[in-house]
């Protein structure tokens, strides 16, 4: 096997290998965003099927998202230590198994269970795929390559309320997992044939399992906490959460080979202010797909399909955007197109201000527009910023930090969602009786 400066030298002088490597992660970042963005739709037919409970069907994307979360340093550390392209094709293996268990479920408590497998999965992908193709094009227009990789993951966000609606409504909620699996599978060969040599960080280095366990529970406790705040216990789940923050960050300084190396954020306040940026533009806007999928079925009584077109109005903008703005990202400086982006976000949310039952279609279709032409100014850009902020041997660990990131935004913006629908719903299942609360919590 080719090491990494032969492994970087051949991709180098070999361009038809570039792109080859770029297909791989292109397809594979369609792929699991389509099965993550498709899920959503087909929660009411997986909620009548099982008689789940509002908290239980919270916990359909909540426990992909968690999993996601917790193993996402630990898979770019390991990928560092023990090969990119090994922790990325063992990734797409575990998602392609968790997704045809899932959709053989057979109760929500097992069908839980492979939403969790699949997000370690996705972890694994994606810890490694930005630091690759970062790593391959780093010479040969990167930002660029990187809007392509974006471009994908919102074209899967784009395809999934769609597909996951028609499937839903024409084979049931199981065909929205078991259908990606030929692709995922013809993903999975491509790489192991046609990607050559392996990428490392830094061999030498062990795994810091103290501080893996730290995050997890910090992860956990977070979540915990923020769905529940208006509860004792979530309160005192919050303040845990920031004590095992702080242990983590104490034991980062510490440790020899810790998780997170705190080098990697010392006079680099370009990557940190990249972080802290996709932190809160997720934060504000991740819930929102989630609980509109709920919305327009119950109270809007769109079909599934109808509510999945409607949502994809975003994710169109949001992949025509993508590979523009890294392009322009490449000449421009990013921090303008990335901040007319959040500012385009702010007037679509702005429009769904005072929304009830008797919004029109066309207000929230304009509005979804916005958004996701706000998104796909943002995120290439303000990746690309944060993955050329990063030295080459840190490069796993950075492509993590950016998914960290993002997920860290949906896990605090899903926890809002599930605080609202604890507050406004509880712990019951969601009939007409219901969807006045509904409209409420989709209202906050």
């Amino acid at each position: 096997m080719l090491n990494t400066e032969s492994t970087q030298q051949y991709y180098q002088d070999n361009p038809s290998a570039r792109w080859v490597t770029l297909v791989v992660f292109c397809v594979g970042s369609f792929l699991i965003p389509l099965t993550m963005s498709a899920v959503p739709i087909a929660i009411p037919a997986i909620a009548e099927e099982f008689s789940a409970s509002a908290l239980y069907i919270s916990w359909i994307p909540v426990s992909f998202l968690l999993s996601n979360l917790i193993f996402l340093l630990p898979a770019g550390r390991l990928a560092d230590i023990y090969g990119r392209k090994r922790i990325c094709l063992l990734g797409n293996a575990l998602f392609a198994l968790a997704s045809l268990l899932a959709g053989l479920a057979h109760s929500i408590d097992i069908l839980l269970f492979f939403r969790l497998l699949q997000g370690v999965g996705a972890a694994m992908f994606f810890s490694t795929g930005m630091a690759i193709v970062s790593t391959v094009f780093r010479d040969h227009g990167r930002g660029a390559a990187l809007g392509w990789v974006v471009a994908s993951v919102y074209f899967g966000l784009l395809c999934g309320p769609l597909i996951g609606g028609w499937l839903s409504d024409s084979f049931g909620w199981r065909a929205v997992f078991l259908s990606p699996l030929l692709l995922l599978l013809a993903c999975l060969l491509l790489g192991f044939l046609k990607m050559k040599g392996e990428w490392f960080g830094q061999a030498e280095q062990r795994f810091d399992w103290l501080g893996s366990f730290l995050v997890a529970l910090f992860i956990l406790f977070a979540f915990a906490g923020l769905s529940q705040l208006h509860l004792l216990k979530g309160q005192v789940a919050f303040f845990l959460a920031l004590v095992f923050l702080l242990g983590f960050v104490v034991h980062c300084q510490r440790a020899a080979h810790p998780l997170v190396p705190l080098a990697i954020f010392k006079d680099n306040a370009l990557f940190t202010r990249s972080l802290l940026s996709a932190i809160l533009m997720y934060s504000g806007t991740y819930g929102f797909v989630f609980i509109m999928a709920l919305y327009l079925q119950l109270n809007r009584e769109l079909s599934a399909t109808m509510a999945g077109q409607l949502m994809m109005v975003q994710a169109i903008f949001m992949v025509l955007l993508a590979p523009i703005s890294g392009r322009l990202s490449d000449r421009f400086q990013p921090r303008i197109i990335t901040s007319i982006g959040c500012l385009f976000n702010v007037v679509g949310f702005a429009l769904l201000l005072g929304m009830n039952d008797e919004t029109s279609l066309l207000r929230l279709g304009i509005a979804f527009a916005l958004i996701g032409f706000g998104f796909g100014l943002f995120s290439t850009p303000n990746n690309s910023t944060a993955i050329g902020a990063v030295g080459e041997v840190h490069l796993s660990i950075g492509s993590s930090l950016t998914n960290q990131a993002r997920l860290l935004g949906q896990m605090f913006s899903t926890a809002l969602v599930s605080f609202l629908l604890a507050v406004y719903i509880g712990n019951e299942e969601i009939t007409p009786q219901q969807y006045p609360a509904l409209e409420r919590a989709v209202q906050w």
